[in-house]
Formats: C-alpha cells, sequence, structure tokens
C-alpha cells in the first residue's frame, strides 16, 4: 500500500514494510522518527545542565571545560560559553561527585542521556526499554537542574 507525506512525497506505507519483513527500512523510519524528536530533547537538556553548571560551579566549570575542550571541533564547539558536550559534562560529574550530593545524583542519568545520544547519533534507534528509559532520566535531570522561582 502506497502513502505520501510532504517530506518523503509517495512511499510504502510502514505495515506494507512490516507484512514484507523489511526490518531494515522499519528500523531506519523508527530511527528518523526518534532522532527528528529526541535529539533536540536531548541537546536541550545538555544546555539546561551547563546552564545549572555555570550558575553553581560557575570558575571550576569554565576551566574544566576549557581544559577538555576538543581541539578537532571547528570553533571550539566543544565548550564555548561554558556548553560542553555530555562526554566532558560526565567527566566533570566523576571528578565532582564527592563533593555536591546533586552531581551525585546527575552522574548517572545524564551518563544515560548520553548514551542514548549516542546512539541515535550512530543510527541505532532506541528499543522500548532504552527509549522510557530515557525519558525516565530526563524527567529526573531536569528536577535537578531546572530553577524554581
Amino acid at each position: 500500500m502506497a502513502n505520501w507525506n510532504d517530506n518523503d512525497g509517495v512511499f510504502i506505507h510502514s505495515a506494507t514494510l512490516a507484512l514484507q519483513g523489511d526490518t531494515a527500512t522499519l528500523e531506519h523510519r523508527i530511527w528518523r522518527g526518534q532522532a527528528r524528536v529526541l535529539l533536540p530533547l536531548l541537546d536541550r537538556v545538555r544546555q539546561e545542565i551547563c546552564d545549572y553548571l555555570n550558575r553553581n560551579f560557575k570558575q571550576k566549570w569554565v576551566s574544566f571545560c576549557e581544559a577538555n575542550r576538543n581541539p578537532n571541533l571547528p570553533g571550539d564547539a566543544s565548550c564555548q560559553n561554558g556548553v560542553a558536550e555530555y562526554s566532558v559534562i560526565v567527566d566533570f560529574f566523576r571528578l565532582n561527585e564527592s563533593k555536591s550530593k546533586v552531581l551525585k545524583q546527575l552522574r548517572r542519568p545524564v551518563d544515560y542521556l548520553r548514551l542514548a545520544r549516542n546512539n541515535l547519533a550512530h543510527y541505532e534507534p532506541l528499543g522500548w526499554l532504552q527509549f522510557s528509559q530515557m525519558i525516565s532520566e530526563v524527567k529526573k535531570v531536569e528536577s535537578l537542574v531546572t530553577v524554581t522561582n
């Protein structure tokens, strides 16, 4: 059965692909849908974490961030204005979690978000359990880093 949408034009419906046993195309569609929604979510949460670190660990965080900059990324994209990649954030947590209850609480959830982001960035769709766990970790992280007035 053919279908149509604005992004793809005419395409074979996913139910037809399932009946034909075309799991590769189905998995790619699942990944594409997840990447479209989850990568921006993970990026927003990463920026919220960095905002939290800039507010609460300003000098220590900025110094760590600068020292762990990736020289292979153009325009200092690996650590610009105290915003770093997930791997740098997790390393900062590991080094400082003994001095901060919140950093200790954040390390595992943020490391899980790093892994989920890496899976999506390498064209691997998240399974249902991974997806559910990722959403749970996002909520946990947001509850710890979000400023409430």
